[in-house]
Formats: C-alpha cells, sequence, structure tokens
C-alpha cells in the first residue's frame, strides 16, 4: 500500500482544504503543524484544534461521508503524507487485511454511531448482533423507485438486531468501512447514504436511528437525522411504519412492518 501514499508540502498560510470542500484525502503529518478550525456563516471562528506531526486529519470526513466539515491550514512549513481512503482496497489481497477488515468496519460503524447521536441518543443495547426474540419485521416497497431500490423484491423479511441499512457501491474499497446487513440501491444525485440507518434496540423496545446519512429519513412523519432536525432516532411502533428515504420527495417511500412473535 506504501505506493499509494503520496507527499505534499504546504508554506505557512497555505490552505490544505477548506470547510464544505468534498475532498475526502487522509493526511499524516511529517513536519509542521496544521490548524483546524470551524467557522460560522459570518466567517468568524468558533473552534479550532491544532495538529502536530506524527498525526492524523481528514478521515472523519470520509467515515463520515460528508463535505469537510472543517478548513485546514498550515501555521508552519508543513510536510504531509496523503492517502485516497480507496487505496485501503489493497488490504483485500493480504491474509492480514482480512482479519482487519471486520475490525475496521465495527470501528467506523461505531464512529458514525457516535458522531452523529452522541447528544441524545441513550446507550443502545448493539454489543452483539443477535436474532431479535420478540418482533420479525417485513420491508414493503410503495413505488417503483423503492422496489428499484431493493433490488426488484416485493418485500424483505428480517429478524436481525441490530440491523444496518445503506446503499450499495460497486467500489471494492468502500466495503473495507461500509458493512451493512441490507444493501439498497440508488442513482445519481443519491439520496441513500453509504451507511444511512439502523434498527436496533434500546432496553425492552425496537428503534430506528441515523448513522450520519446525508439526508436522513422520515419515519411516520417525521423527519431523523437530517442537517434541519434534532431527532436522531425514533421508536418504532409495532404494526405498520411509514418510511422514506433521504429527502421527502425522493420516492423511496416503504411500509416496515414490526410484528410480534408469537
Amino acid at each position: 500500500m506504501s505506493g499509494e501514499i503520496k507527499k505534499r508540502y504546504y508554506k505557512y498560510g497555505d490552505y490544505i482544504f477548506r470547510q464544505g470542500d468534498t475532498s475526502d484525502d487522509i493526511y499524516f503529518i511529517r513536519n509542521g503543524r496544521v490548524k483546524l478550525f470551524v467557522s460560522d456563516e459570518t466567517g468568524e471562528v468558533i473552534n479550532e484544534k491544532i495538529v502536530y506531526p506524527e498525526m492524523v486529519f481528514g478521515e472523519m470526513d470520509f467515515i463520515m461521508e460528508r463535505k469537510r466539515n472543517v478548513s485546514a491550514i498550515a501555521i508552519d512549513e508543513v510536510e504531509v503524507d496523503y492517502l485516497d481512503p480507496r487505496s485501503f482496497s489493497s488490504l483485500y489481497e493480504l491474509a492480514m487485511g482480512r482479519m482487519l477488515k471486520p475490525i475496521i468496519q465495527n470501528l467506523a460503524s461505531r464512529l458514525r454511531f457516535l458522531e452523529s447521536n452522541y447528544k441524545v441518543l441513550p446507550n443502545p443495547n448493539d454489543d452483539l448482533t443477535a436474532e431479535c426474540e420478540d418482533y420479525m419485521f417485513q420491508l414493503i416497497p410503495i413505488t417503483s423507485k423503492a422496489k428499484f431500490a431493493l433490488n426488484g423484491h416485493d418485500n424483505y423479511y428480517f429478524s436481525k438486531i441490530p440491523f444496518n441499512i445503506g446503499r450499495f457501491s460497486g467500489r471494492r474499497s468502500d466495503h473495507l468501512f461500509y458493512n451493512n446487513d441490507l444493501y439498497l440501491q440508488d442513482t445519481q444525485p443519491y439520496n441513500i447514504s453509504l451507511s444511512h440507518l439502523s434498527i436496533i434496540q434500546m432496553d425492552d423496545e425496537i428503534a430506528i436511528i441515523d448513522n450520519g446519512s446525508s439526508f436522513g429519513f422520515y419515519i411516520n412523519g417525521i423527519n431523523i437525522g437530517a442537517s434541519q432536525s434534532n431527532s436522531y432516532f425514533k421508536k418504532i411502533k409495532e404494526g405498520e411504519n411509514i418510511i422514506i428515504l433521504g429527502k421527502k420527495n425522493s420516492e423511496l417511500e416503504f411500509k416496515l412492518y414490526m410484528t410480534r412473535k408469537k
């Protein structure tokens, strides 16, 4: 993988990337210091952090599948190694890489969970994947676009908890960071994120949570996870629930039935 790592040099005051950029390279500082900072809509700096040699930055924007949420500026003469994270696909060719893959996927999933939900979400019982003892779930597409997303199927049954849903990607490297139980099809501009939502057990109830998706989702008319929403999870009611993935006009509309096992 060393052949994929490249070097860059920055002078004092050079921007490495700016808040809102779509780049997703990961950086490792060899020499110098870099300031990471967040600005409000007026341009005033509201938070900042200095990163030093031997430190990594930029990785969370790739894991969270988002635009840069900070700016990075050199405050010394800076030398960095940078890596296109898709280069991690070369790990698949190694025996050690196959062992590391589930560990990296699990860590990335937990990071997305914490980043998206730490302010409002109670602790989920998601340490282990297991069969849900009390409920069976059925996902039914309502629209033709939803049926396309569900790979042409009329319904999908599951009872595993937690259950992770995200967008299918043909890029092999994406599967290093995203481990879904159900991969949905989508076309550009995407409404479904690579890691979109999860169904989890919280105490004695079942909830649906956003995993840091770009546009969130709607459940029974309530907006969950989008930037304008203050909600990141919703408890699922027994019986029929209506779910729209992404924007409200996305046409990715499904019925989710939660029925008690007999």
